[in-house]
């Protein structure tokens, strides 16, 4: 899980998907083990418009008349959004016609395996469907305390779908228009208790994806031309580096779109991040400038 792409801090959300007035589970039928669309109603729809790819929402539903099933309110998924768009669906027989599309991140199996209790998590306050801070579970805990909480419940449910996903996420035509823009930047503490730059893995994924399909599910690095499939053939399909042309640790939190990302080798990116003699970065251009310029004296 070293390389996984979310951590408990992604946790901000909490939303009721109670299914049938506790007759049904929601969310899992067949296809949607990886991706589905999230309901909303008309009421529920201007805080669904507000979630942004890469926050993470805890959904939770109580199941109190199905013979044989504890009556609980069950912990089932950690889910985010992979677009920025609020679509509506008039074909849907019910009133929950706006959707998010999301990506599951975690999901309880069995079903029944993670539950709470009101002293410890109270879902009181987020049970009618709209997207709540997760704060609101237990006043009297931190949001960190609540967020490492909730990762512990899931971590033996987590999408091992996740890496193989973000790195061929279906790209839609209005995304590839470079429509799609996340905010990323903003500062957070961490463990360490020094700041970091929150990245959001949702795009980086859309920016691969899409550089992937463009080349045919190969890609050049953008700075030396390396091709992961001439030097390591099939062990190196699907495989490039995302880095941002403008750095994240500059200027703050922004919109970001797949078109403020570039695909560069492994050995490019560190040198991309690397102050030269002046005391700067290298900018992309430049750093293909000097690969040029190494090549023409060694030729």
């Amino acid at each position: 899980m070293e390389t996984y792409p979310f951590s408990f801090q992604n946790i901000l959300f909490t939303k009721n998907v109670k299914r049938e007035s506790g007759t049904d589970w929601a969310f899992y039928e067949p296809g949607t083990e990886n991706v589905f669309p999230l309901s909303f109603s008309k009421t529920q729809a201007k805080g669904a418009r507000q979630l942004m790819p890469g926050q993470i929402i805890l959904l939770f539903q109580k199941v109190d008349r199905i013979p044989g099933i504890a009556k609980r309110t069950y912990l089932t998924h950690l889910v985010t959004p992979v677009d920025t768009r609020l679509h509506y669906n008039e074909e849907v027989p019910h009133k929950f016609k706006w959707e998010r599309k999301v990506l599951v991140i975690a999901r309880a199996e069995p079903r029944t395996s993670i539950f709470t209790y009101p002293a410890d998590l109270s879902f009181r306050t987020p049970n009618r469907g709209k997207v709540v801070s997760i704060h609101y579970l237990n006043e009297q805990k931190t949001l960190d305390q609540i967020q490492r909480q909730i990762w512990e419940m899931f971590r033996d449910n987590f999408n091992p779908n996740i890496a193989k996903y973000l790195s061929n996420v279906p790209v839609s035509n209005e995304d590839l228009n470079d429509l799609f823009t996340v905010m990323e930047g903003k500062e957070r503490k961490i463990v360490k208790e020094h700041l970091s730059r929150e990245r959001n893995p949702i795009i980086i994924g859309l920016a691969k994806a899409e550089a992937f399909r463009k080349g045919n599910g190969r890609i050049r690095c953008e700075c030396c031309e390396f091709d992961f499939v001439n030097q390591y053939g099939d062990h190196g399909l699907e495989f490039i580096e995302c880095h941002h042309i403008v750095p994240i640790s500059k200027g703050g939190e922004r919109p970001t779109s797949t078109k403020d990302l570039a695909m560069v080798c492994s050995n490019c990116h560190r040198m991309l991040h690397r102050k030269n003699q002046n005391g700067d970065y290298h900018s992309l251009l430049s750093l293909k400038v000097l690969v040029q310029e190494n090549r023409s004296k060694r030729a």
